[in-house]
């Protein structure tokens, strides 16, 4: 007797018509992401949008097609110079990284972050709000303490050494033509940290970037004169430095909002634990830990209740819309 499950050209079809809808609606849902991290800041990041400028899907499938778990390394922190004197960075990318350690806490994936020697205090505050949340997490830390070659080496060893898969840069300056680093305003950041473009030139890991303004690590895939004639002071401030996987965002903490969506979605398996922590309380949670270690809004340069000068409402509304939308494409979808 022929067994039940025997292939017959009715169940290929059937299946072909699973695999056609479950991949027309995974493109809706990636349409439907792009337009969430991108639109609503007012920055004109839509006139900067190419066919390379959003790479979360490929990013999810690098990470969740693996045999063994990918290895994450997340650089960020922007300067901000202070009024007094000293520096310290902006609550733009801080908080995107605090989302995607818990988030890699969640699935188990070891995670590393890349930081100035300055900012490495905003690992431990990270730490904190995971902690608070019931996940171990003991943050592991490569600081970066000059740009000599010596010390470039040294911190390319122990990313080597860790057995770094994907480097992620969380708005982080990037190079520009002169080999420069720019703020928005055009002001000359080098010699207020430490520049990080090279753990991305030439690289042995996957890399991608968020970025939100034409001056951050990944901005090199839309290209200069796109940037020159879209932004301000664009020509000067434009980043060179390229990534495998950029997502352009309206902010720069948005674009990993739409990458723990896109993980939930993508692994029903760990969905529920992704997205019980991944909630506008955590968002507060980072911003206020955050806050404390020194963090400001890029845009006012104070400790104001803002994320690039939008209330922290706005970001909160992202991240139920992308819950939102997660459970209404899983309840949607083809098994």
């Amino acid at each position: 007797m022929a067994s039940s499950t025997a292939p017959t050209p009715e169940r290929d079809a059937a299946r072909r018509q699973i695999r056609l809808a479950r991949a027309t609606l995974d493109r809706q849902f990636a349409q439907a992401v792009r337009t969430l991290v991108r639109d609503g800041a007012a920055r004109g990041a839509e006139c900067l949008e190419t066919r390379l400028s959003f790479g979360l899907p490929s990013l999810v499938r690098s990470l969740v097609g693996r045999e063994s778990p990918p290895r994450l390394g997340v650089v960020t922190g922007f300067p901000i110079p202070r009024a007094g004197g000293g520096v310290t960075f902006e609550n733009d990318g801080p908080i995107g990284a605090g989302h995607l350690a818990i988030a890699a806490a969640v699935l188990g994936w070891p995670l590393v972050f890349v930081l100035d020697a300055d900012f490495a205090c905003l690992a431990e505050a990270i730490a904190d709000v995971a902690r608070a949340l019931g996940l171990p997490f003991d943050p592991l830390v490569v600081t970066m303490a000059g740009d000599g070659a010596p010390e470039r080496r040294r911190v390319r060893a122990e990313l080597e050494a860790f057995g770094l898969t994907h480097l992620f840069a969380i708005e982080r300056p990037g190079a520009a033509r002169d080999g420069f680093h720019y703020s928005m305003r055009a002001e000359r950041l080098d010699g207020s940290f430490t520049p990080s473009d090279f753990l991305f030139r030439d690289a042995p890991w996957i890399t991608a970037g968020f970025a939100d303004g034409g001056n951050e690590i990944g901005m090199g895939r839309i290209g200069e004169r796109r940037i020159a004639r879209a932004i301000t002071h664009g020509a000067v401030i434009a980043s060179r430095t390229r990534v495998d996987h950029l997502t352009l965002c309206g902010v720069s903490n948005w674009g990993v909002y739409g990458l723990v969506a896109m993980l939930a979605l993508a692994m029903p398996a760990r969905r529920a634990a992704l997205l019980r922590h991944f909630t506008p309380e955590t968002d507060r949670l980072l911003f206020a830990a955050l806050e404390k270690a020194g963090a400001v809004d890029g845009v006012t340069r104070a400790t104001t209740a803002s994320v690039d000068g939008l209330g922290l409402d706005i970001h909160h509304d992202k991240i139920r819309a992308l819950v939102r939308l997660v459970a209404i494409h899983a309840g949607s979808r083809p098994a």
